[in-house]
């Protein structure tokens, strides 16, 4: 019985742990790069939207909303993410599950110990 619940436990935690690490490696930074084409796309209404203003000010409102663009999308290119951020990644998805399975072992061998205790008495 006790090695079904571990052999369980283990599979379960193995699908978690990937869906997690394909949440932190691929998910998230599509994620962010969304969330940059949103706020560009608002910035760009922005700009639009007063259709009075001096060409000039629309070429520099342009030109912000071009730069925030870039300034978004920047930190989510594999260059920067990938290359730039490998211990950030080592740390979320290998060491924090690793820390998580370590923690929910660690309670569950102490819970089935204070379990025995008290139907030993």
């Amino acid at each position: 019985m006790g090695a079904n619940v571990k052999r369980s436990f283990n599979r379960v935690f193995i699908v978690l742990a990937s869906v997690w690490a394909a949440y932190c490696l691929v998910i998230y930074p599509k994620q962010q790069i969304k969330k940059a084409d949103a706020e560009y796309a608002e910035f760009i209404g922005v700009c639009n939207a007063n259709q009075y203003a001096p060409q000039d000010e629309k070429t520099d409102c342009l030109k912000q909303a071009e730069l925030t663009f870039k300034v978004g999308v920047e930190p989510w290119t594999f260059r920067n993410f990938y290359r730039g951020l490998w211990w950030l990644l080592i740390l979320a998805v290998v060491i924090f599950p690793l820390a998580v399975y370590g923690c929910c072992r660690g309670a569950a061998a102490v819970g089935l110990w204070v379990w025995r205790e008290f139907t030993r008495a």
